[in-house]
C-alpha cells in the first residue's frame, strides 16, 4: 500500500510539473505570437498547482501551509 501511495504522489508531482510547463509555455507562445490571450485560460493554472500540492509528502504539505500563512499574515 505504501508503494502505491508513493507512486501516486510521484504521478501527481509529474502531472503538476508538466501542466505548469505546458500552460506557461502556451501562454508565452500566444503572447509572443500576438494572439489574444483569453483570461479563461488562466483558470486552469491552479489545477497543476493542486496536483503539485497533493503530490508532496504530508510533512511537506504542512510546512508549505505554514510558510504561506507566515508569509501572508497581516501585520498590524
Amino acid at each position: 500500500m505504501k508503494a502505491l501511495e508513493k507512486f501516486y504522489r510521484l504521478l501527481l508531482l509529474l502531472i503538476g510539473i508538466t501542466g505548469i510547463i505546458v500552460l506557461y509555455a502556451g501562454n508565452l507562445f500566444l503572447l509572443i505570437d500576438g494572439a489574444h490571450i483569453d483570461p479563461a485560460m488562466l483558470f486552469f493554472l491552479p489545477c497543476p498547482i493542486i496536483c503539485l500540492f497533493f503530490g508532496l509528502a504530508p510533512k511537506n504539505r504542512v510546512a508549505l501551509i505554514k510558510y504561506f500563512s507566515r508569509k501572508h499574515t497581516i501585520k498590524a
